[in-house]
């Protein structure tokens, strides 16, 4: 919530702070995971659209993969949060990740995941 009222001190170092959160996706720990989107998904709200469009082909295959956690809180907290990563960007942007956030989304739907 810290960056809420930072947007332009926090701007410049955007660069920094996307790889720092996406290795945690990956975390062996399932709250690391949680905690990993929870960030990217305040990030995307806070430095929208920019955050979105630095890091698109950095947390779409991320957001994909978290969808398919054997983990149910990380696998549905992950599919809320492609509201946050996919509102500030234009269809022409977030075209090259629907198929595959859409299919993820799908599967997570149809229960053949959990």
């Amino acid at each position: 919530q810290v960056t809420e009222g930072c947007r332009k001190e926090f701007s410049p170092v955007l660069a920094q702070v996307g790889p720092l959160v996406a290795r945690f996706f990956t975390d062996p720990h399932e709250r690391v995971r949680c905690a990993a989107i929870t960030a990217m998904a305040q990030c995307c709200s806070d430095f929208s659209p920019e955050f979105q469009t630095q890091f698109l082909s950095t947390f779409a295959p991320l957001m994909g993969a978290a969808m398919a956690d054997p983990c149910p809180r990380v696998a549905s907290l992950a599919a809320k949060a492609v509201v946050n990563f996919l509102e500030g960007l234009s269809v022409e942007d977030s075209a090259p990740v629907l198929d595959g956030l859409v299919t993820a989304l799908l599967r997570l739907l149809q229960g053949t995941l959990h």
